[in-house]
């Protein structure tokens, strides 16, 4: 999916960016983006080590949240 290189990349994803990236690239409105990235960011935080933290608009990030 190219809307998490940034994720593969950086370790990190902001889910901001990514939803105005399916708005602008796919043809999303902007509901539809917004369901997307939450649900790409719940299953990615049930398949893979990551987690969310709020920066502003949200951000993925890889790896464990030390608690």
């Amino acid at each position: 999916m190219p809307e998490l290189q940034a994720l593969t990349e950086a370790g990190r994803v902001n889910l901001a960016d990514a939803q105005a990236e399916l708005v602008a690239a796919e043809g999303c409105t902007v509901e539809q983006a917004k369901r997307t990235v939450e649900t790409i960011a719940v299953w990615l935080s049930y398949f893979d080590e990551v987690h969310l933290v709020p920066v502003g608009p949200w951000e993925i990030r890889q790896g464990k949240e030390l608690a």
